[in-house]
C-alpha cells in the first residue's frame, strides 16, 4: 500500500518530466518496494543484509536524478558513503555470527542452542549491529547524511 501512495504523492513533481523519466521514476520506486519486501521477508540474515543494502541503489538514483537543487550530487555522495560505512560493521557482525554459530538462518538461530561469544567478540558483534542501524535511523549525530538527502529528495 506504500507504493501507490508514493506514486500519488510524487505526481506533482514528475508531471512536467518526459514520459521515459516518469517510467524510470516509477520503476525505481517499484524496485525499492520489492527490495524492502524481500529484506523483511528473508529467513536468512545475509539475505536481509543484501536486500537491505540493495535499497541504496534506487534511493541513490532517485536522489541524484530527481533532487530539487544543485546539491543533489553532494547529498547522494554523503548518502552513499555514510550508509556503506555504516553497513560494513553489520557485515562483519554477520560474518562473526556465521563463524560462531555455523548458520545465518533465522530459524536455526532461534531454535538452536544459545551461542557463547567471548566478551570482546560479543561487544564487537553488538557494536557492529548498533552502528549499522544507528546510521540508518534518524538519530542525532549518527545520520549526518539524512538532512542533505531529505532536502534533495523529490
Amino acid at each position: 500500500w506504500l507504493l501507490p501512495l508514493m506514486i500519488l504523492a510524487s505526481q506533482n513533481h514528475t508531471s512536467s518530466e518526459p514520459l521515459n523519466r516518469q517510467r524510470m521514476y516509477i520503476t525505481l520506486l517499484t524496485f525499492l518496494q520489492i527490495f524492502l519486501i524481500l529484506a523483511f521477508s528473508a529467513t536468512e540474515v545475509i539475505m536481509f543484509y543484501v536486500m537491505f543494502e540493495a535499497t541504496l541503489i534506487p534511493t541513490l538514483v532517485i536522489i541524484t536524478r530527481w533532487g530539487n537543487q544543485a546539491e543533489r550530487l553532494n547529498a547522494g555522495t554523503y548518502f552513499l558513503f555514510y550508509t556503506l560505512a555504516g553497513s560494513l560493521p553489520l557485515l562483519v557482525a554477520l560474518l562473526l555470527l556465521q563463524n560462531t554459530s555455523g548458520s545465518l538462518s533465522l530459524l536455526t538461530l532461534q531454535f538452536g542452542p544459545f551461542f557463547q561469544l567471548s566478551s570482546l567478540a560479543d561487544k564487537l558483534w553488538w557494536a557492529g549491529c548498533l552502528l549499522a542501524f544507528l546510521v540508518k535511523m534518524p538519530l542525532y549525530g549518527a545520520h549526518l547524511w539524512l538532512p542533505k538527502a531529505h532536502v534533495e529528495a523529490p
